[in-house]
């Protein structure tokens, strides 16, 4: 059949494969160009399957810059890409970096960037989410690095913010240096003052290292204890006003 000629195939069934070429002899099993899509597949359980005995499964790739290898729409709630791995991970480092891994992305540029998430919504939904939810208990997302930063954040805003209901919003530790380094132009470090609370905090369960702001601008530091002992390591600006012309009237006072 000449390569101009148009053909219709429809397999009735019934039948296990509607349609099949043998590998004996054939690199490419089917090849089809279309003008908007080359192949569209449906299926009660999935539109298109692919297996790969060495390298990928599915494949997509696209000749122009602004273009996408594979996209995925989700619509109604519904998942655009979802990737199960059920491999089971013969090692240590397998379980770490190898075997059971959800999504992967890798870059061969120098720059390149391995997987990249944008989110064009006007809520605050991320452009890329990791979720170890509901039951489990491992990590949503895992950032790892040779020599370099395992999990790097960039924005107008925070580049990077935490948030927990029950645990740290943020924790780093270090074996071999510091569990957290801040640096800024205008102030490394900023604690927020509570918005009511006057005076240390009179709850239970704080613990020795604990750093508190109290609504008048007031440092307190917690050295631990049962209840806890809370000690004022800076007075607000206006209390150390307000002693300092109390120590010059009192001076003042001596000296008559």
């Amino acid at each position: 059949m000449s390569d101009h000629q148009a053909q219709k195939y429809i397999a009735t069934g019934p039948a296990d494969v509607g349609f099949r070429t043998h590998k004996t002899g054939i690199e490419i099993g089917v090849d089809a160009t279309g003008r908007t899509t080359g192949v569209r597949g449906s299926g009660r359980t999935h539109g298109v399957v692919g297996t790969g005995n060495q390298i990928a499964g599915v494949l997509g790739e696209v000749p122009s810059t602004a273009g996408r290898g594979v996209i995925g729409l989700g619509r109604r709630q519904a998942t655009g890409v979802l990737r199960v791995s059920t491999a089971e991970p013969t090692s240590v480092r397998d379980r770490a970096f190898a075997a059971n891994i959800g999504v992967e992305g890798i870059s061969d540029g120098g720059q390149g960037i391995g997987i990249w998430g944008r989110s064009v919504s006007t809520v605050d939904t991320g452009g890329a989410m990791g979720s170890d939810k509901p039951s489990g208990s491992g990590t949503g997302v895992l950032g790892t690095s040779g020599s370099g930063t395992g999990v790097k954040g960039e924005g107008e805003g925070a580049g990077v913010q935490g948030v927990s209901g029950a645990g740290p919003g943020v924790q780093g530790s270090s074996s071999r240096h510091y569990g957290g380094v801040f640096e800024s132009g205008f102030a490394p470090l900023r604690l927020q003052p509570s918005e009511s609370t006057v005076g240390p905090p009179r709850g239970a369960g704080h613990r020795a290292g604990e750093l508190f702001v109290d609504a008048q601008g007031a440092l307190y530091y917690c050295s631990g204890g049962t209840p806890a002992r809370w000690v004022r390591v800076a007075a607000p600006v206006g209390f150390l006003e307000a002693a300092r012309r109390t120590i010059i009237s009192f001076l003042a006072g001596l000296g008559r």
